[in-house]
C-alpha cells in the first residue's frame, strides 16, 4: 500500500511535509493504519497526522519554516 498526501505524492519516512491545517512542518518517523485513516508521525510535534491533511514540502520550504519563530520555544 503506497501512503498519499493530499496531492497524491507518495510519502515516505524522512520526508518533510505540513499540515494543511495550522502549518505545521516536519520530517516523517513512523506511520500507522488503523480503523480512521493512516497516519503519520512527525518528529517537531511528536504528534500523529491523517495522511489527507498533509502535503510534502521540499527542502528548501522546509528549513525556511524551521528558521521561522514556529519551531522556536
Amino acid at each position: 500500500m503506497e501512503i498519499e498526501d493530499v496531492r497524491g505524492k507518495p510519502i515516505q519516512k524522512g520526508v518533510h511535509v505540513r499540515y494543511t491545517g495550522t502549518g505545521s512542518a516536519g520530517e516523517v518517523v513512523d506511520f500507522r493504519t488503523d480503523d480512521n485513516g493512516t497516519w503519520v508521525l512527525l518528529d517537531t510535534t511528536d504528534l500523529w497526522y491523517k495522511t489527507q491533511s498533509l502535503e510534502i514540502i521540499g527542502e528548501t520550504e522546509y528549513s525556511k519554516m524551521k528558521n521561522h519563530t514556529i519551531f522556536k520555544s
